[in-house]
This record gives C-alpha cells, sequence and structure tokens, in this order.
C-alpha cells in the first residue's frame, strides 16, 4: 500500500553514460493516484539529455530526479592520496579506499555489489552524471539538491526539484525480481519479468514493449521505479550513524527488501 500523499508526484529516470547516445531517459508522473510512466527514451546524438530533462520540470510539480550513476567518491579516497608519492605504500584498505559506506550497505542487504567508483570505469559516468546534473540545474534555474530524506535540506517544501541516486539491479533484487540477462535477450524471460514489474507499479504508455527498448531505456524506467518508491516512502535511507559520510560518498536509495516491513520513515531508516 502506497503512503498518501506521495512525496513527489514526478519522477524522471535517468540511466546516466559518457555520451548522450548512451544516456536512457524515462519520466512517470501521478495523475489520479496512480503512477503512470509518460515517456521512455533511448539516448540519441542530436540531443543533450539535459535539454529533455529540463523540458520535463515545469514548476508547480514536486520532482525527482533518479540518477542511475554515482555522486560522490569514497571518504577515505581523498585525504589518503592527498600527500602519497608514488612509490610510496598505503596502507588504507582496499575496500575503504575504493568503495563507500552505501556500496556496502546495498551489498550486506540486497546481496549486488555496485561497481568501486574508486577504481572501477563506473567514475567516468560518475564524472558524467555529475556535469549533468549541473546542466539540469543551469537549464532549469533550480538549486537541484540533493535528496536526504524528508524534513532535510532538499525537501519539496525548499526546492521543486531535488536528485539522488539509485541502483536499478539493487531495485530489481529489492522487489524479488530475477531478471538475469535482461539486458541481453530483448525477448528473453528476463526482460519480460522487467516489464511485468513495471506493469505492477505503474501505467504503462499503449505502445509500451520492452522487446523494442535499449538497454539505456529499460535501466532508465527502472530508475523511475526506484524514485517512486522514494517518493512512496519505502526506500532506506542512512542511520544516524551513516548520514555524515554520506553527505561526502552518496547515497544509493533501494526499497525495503519486499520480505522486510516498509520504512515507517518516509526515507529514512529509523
Amino acid at each position: 500500500m502506497s503512503i498518501e500523499p506521495p512525496l513527489f508526484d514526478t519522477v524522471i529516470g535517468i540511466d546516466c553514460a559518457t555520451k548522450p547516445e548512451n544516456t536512457g531517459l524515462a519520466i512517470a508522473r501521478r495523475v489520479d493516484g496512480a503512477w503512470r510512466l509518460c515517456d521512455v527514451q533511448d539516448g540519441r546524438r542530436d540531443g543533450d539529455p539535459a535539454d529533455a530533462v529540463a523540458a520535463w520540470t515545469p514548476d508547480g510539480h514536486r520532482i525527482l530526479i533518479a540518477l542511475d550513476a554515482p555522486l560522490g567518491w569514497p571518504a577515505r579516497m581523498s585525504p589518503t592520496l592527498r600527500h602519497h608519492r608514488a612509490g610510496d605504500r598505503i596502507s588504507a584498505a582496499p575496500d575503504l579506499m575504493f568503495a563507500r559506506e552505501t556500496d556496502r550497505h546495498v551489498y550486506a542487504t540486497y546481496g549486488k555489489k555496485p561497481l568501486d567508483v574508486g577504481a572501477d570505469r563506473i567514475a567516468r559516468t560518475a564524472l558524467a552524471a555529475l556535469v549533468l546534473l549541473d546542466a539540469v540545474r543551469a537549464r532549469t534555474g533550480c538549486a537541484v539538491p540533493l535528496w536526504w530524506g524528508e524534513g532535510s535540506a532538499g525537501a519539496p517544501g525548499s526546492a521543486h526539484v531535488a536528485a539522488l541516486e539509485v541502483y536499478p539491479a539493487g531495485t530489481l533484487r529489492a522487489h524479488g525480481v530475477h531478471a538475469k540477462g535482461y539486458k541481453k535477450v530483448h525477448n528473453g524471460p528476463g526482460r519480460r519479468a522487467v516489464a511485468t514489474l513495471l506493469a505492477d507499479r505503474m501505467l504503462l504508455p499503449v505502445d509500451f514493449d520492452v522487446s523494442r527498448l535499449g538497454d539505456d531505456a529499460i535501466d532508465a524506467a527502472l530508475c523511475v521505479l526506484a524514485g517512486v518508491d522514494v517518493a512512496e516512502g519505502r526506500a532506506i535511507g542512512p542511520t544516524l550513524e551513516q548520514r555524515s559520510v554520506s553527505r561526502t560518498e552518496g547515497w544509493i536509495w533501494v526499497r525495503s527488501p519486499v520480505d522486510l516491513d516498509p520504512s515507517p520513515g518516509r526515507g529514512e531508516r529509523t
């Protein structure tokens, strides 16, 4: 059962990439008490994703932008490397240097390990995501703060657009959906499982066909679903102990696992 009213009435999902043609976009709006997936787009060479997002952010709506990319780096990385010289020993544990607290939380809770932003090529996507987010701020004239939970700086009461980090693979696991291979076989059972999940949670366009959409568009739709979970107060936020470091490193918002009760904190774990 969803919580009324939702924290946001519009969710924009972005499957981030280093190139516009690989950046998927999707949007859902809350209409007559139900979420409606209004548009899903594969990346295009002839368009700027920031322009499309800006066109979807009119005044008068409470808008959440859900990005599939890390929005911060491990807190231990910067101070450890600040005075390092080539050839010197580094004593910090690799997991603390390259992975974030939120990555460890997702792995422990859902059994899915996000790529290490401090060590993997995902770092380039993270940089591109921050550039895109800054471009959205410039196009819309909105501060677009990161969302930290209801009542925090960046809540809809202080800005009509907020943003956060999501993780489609974690969202699928949280919903109890096994969609192995959904990016490889467009007509396979994994892709159909994704379609069923989306249809269970949102009204889909009449012409919606997951077998014809690219992987980037599908992940953008899953970003929307992750954002809807946040809007309905079902996602797990950082604990009191995790909040300080998460402001530096970022936080992946994923709904409570289906075998657990939804979080009563409307976006924050109590």
